[in-house]
Order: structure tokens, then C-alpha cells, then sequence
């Protein structure tokens, strides 16, 4: 998490992370990144091995489906085509 808010923060990007998600929606994605003239990032991070609960596949399907939304579920063999999206000139 830390590491990708950081790259980022230094690519302009402003991030949300919501830190005690017990009172929020279920499923809600782990990290949210915006900045101007781009789309808003959604990003459900995952550890090796780990998948999309019920609750989780319906924000990813709403989300992929939405007008100025990107959404990614990221795993760690995943770093260097979040650098690239965040790097991305939008």
C-alpha cells in the first residue's frame, strides 16, 4: 500500500486509503488515486494468492463499467504495470 501511494504521490496523483474499513461498504476498493485531466484510479490490492470476495467483484464489475473510472486488482507480480499506469501521461 505504502509503496504504490508513494509512486503515487511523486507522479501527481492525490490518494485515498480508507485505514478501519469496518464501517464503510463492503468491497470498497483499498486505494483510490486522482489527479486532473485523468481518470480516477481504483485499486483492490492483493497478496499473492489472494481473490476478489462477492462483495469486492461487484465494485470491480460496477467500476469497470463506469465513464472516467479505471479499476485494477493488483497482485505484487503486478508493480510494474501500476508504475506504468501511474506514470502514464493521461
Amino acid at each position: 500500500m505504502r509503496q504504490v501511494a508513494s509512486v503515487a504521490h511523486l507522479n501527481g496523483w492525490l490518494t485515498y486509503h480508507t485505514h478501519d474499513s469496518r464501517h464503510s461498504a463492503a468491497g470498497f476498493p483499498d486505494l483510490v488515486c486522482a489527479k486532473p485531466k485523468a481518470p480516477v484510479l481504483f485499486l483492490e490490492l492483493k497478496a499473492l494468492g489472494g481473490t476478489l470476495g462477492p462483495d469486492q467483484q461487484v465494485w470491480r464489475d460496477v467500476l469497470r463499467r463506469s465513464k472516467g473510472a479505471v479499476y485494477l486488482t493488483v497482485y505484487p507480480d503486478d508493480w510494474q504495470t501500476v508504475v506504468d499506469v501511474l506514470e502514464m501521461a493521461w
